[in-house]
């Protein structure tokens, strides 16, 4: 899984966002954003929270007609 490579979260998920492209994939987003994001979601996060896991409610919750940007500001 991505989560456990030991990699800095920025590298690591940039070069997955490049290399599985699909319509629902998001580039790389600071923590702190993810962080509120999964919080505008309910899902309580700690420095232990997998970005993974942030990431699936963010496909879960994505509304087809928005990219990702639009997805972003919208919240």
């Amino acid at each position: 899984m991505i989560d456990d490579i030991t990699l800095p979260d920025l590298f690591k998920w940039k070069v997955a966002f490049f290399c599985i492209q699909t319509k629902d994939s998001f580039q790389y987003i600071k923590r702190t954003v993810l962080d509120k994001i999964a919080k505008h979601y309910g899902l309580k996060t700690t420095s232990k929270t997998k970005i993974s896991e942030i990431q699936t409610l963010m496909i879960a919750n994505k509304l087809a007609n928005l990219n990702v940007y639009e997805f972003i500001r919208a919240i």
